[in-house]
C-alpha cells in the first residue's frame, strides 16, 4: 500500500535549453545549475563616408567596415553575472556633393560587442568596423577609402568555435557610386559610402550578443 504523496519539490535548474537574447547593453546572471555557456558577438557595422565635389568631377565615399564576429564556449558559476555590451551601429557621414563645402558630420564606427565577468576578466569582444572616408583634399583630391573591419578576440575560451576579423569597406572612385561596406549585409555590416548621382551614404548595421547555455 503507497503512502501519501509529498509535497512538490523546489523547481530544478535551468536545463541547456534556457537561453538569453541581448539586444542592448545590460547584465545577465548565470542561472543555477549552468557552468557553461555559449557566447556569440557581433560587433557594429562602421557607417559609410559621403561623396564630395571636386575638381573635375566627384569623389564618393568609402564604405564602412563589417563587426567582428566571434562565437566561444565558456565555463562560469551559477549566480555570477556579465556585463555585457551590443555594439551600436557606426552613423553614416552627411552627405555633400556637386561642389558643395565638406560635410558637418563625419561617419563614425562601429561599436564594440562584449561580454566581460563583473570586476573580473574580459571573456570576449568583437570589435566594430571603421567608419567610411570622405574625400581626401588635396592635388589631386582623393575618394574616400573604406574603413577597417573589426578584430576579434577571445579569451579564457573552454573552446573556439568561431573567430572572424570584419571585412573591410570599399574604396570610394570618382564619378560612380560609393565604395560598398563590408559585409553581407545582415548584422554587424559596414554602410555604403555616398555615391555621385544622389545615392547618400547609408549607416552601419548593429551588432549583437547571444547568450546560451549549454552543457
Amino acid at each position: 500500500m503507497n503512502g501519501d504523496r509529498g509535497d512538490a519539490g523546489e523547481q530544478g535548474p535551468a536545463g541547456p535549453g534556457a537561453s538569453s537574447f541581448v539586444a542592448s547593453s545590460g547584465t545577465y546572471t548565470v542561472p543555477d545549475g549552468v557552468t557553461k555557456l555559449v557566447i556569440e558577438a557581433r560587433g557594429g557595422g562602421g557607417g559609410g563616408g559621403s561623396a564630395q565635389g571636386a575638381s573635375g568631377g566627384c569623389l564618393s565615399g568609402g564604405g564602412g567596415g563589417e563587426g567582428a564576429l566571434l562565437r566561444g564556449i565558456f565555463a562560469v558559476t551559477p549566480g555570477e553575472v556579465l556585463e555585457v555590451t551590443a555594439g551600436t551601429a557606426g552613423r553614416a557621414a552627411s552627405q555633400s556633393c556637386s561642389g558643395a563645402p565638406p560635410p558637418r558630420v563625419d561617419a563614425t564606427g562601429g561599436g564594440t560587442s562584449s561580454v566581460k565577468i563583473q570586476g573580473g576578466a574580459m571573456l570576449a569582444s568583437a570589435e566594430g568596423g571603421a567608419a567610411g572616408g570622405s574625400m581626401i583634399s588635396g592635388t589631386p583630391s582623393q575618394p574616400g577609402t573604406g574603413g577597417a573591419g573589426g578584430a576579434a578576440t577571445i579569451t579564457n575560451a573552454l573552446v573556439r568555435l568561431d573567430i572572424a576579423d570584419g571585412k573591410p569597406g570599399s574604396n570610394g572612385v570618382s564619378n560612380a557610386p560609393g565604395g560598398a561596406g563590408g559585409g553581407d549585409g545582415g548584422a554587424g555590416s559596414g554602410g555604403k559610402g555616398g555615391g555621385f548621382s544622389g545615392g547618400g551614404p547609408v549607416a552601419g548595421q548593429p551588432g549583437f550578443v547571444v547568450i546560451l547555455p549549454t552543457l
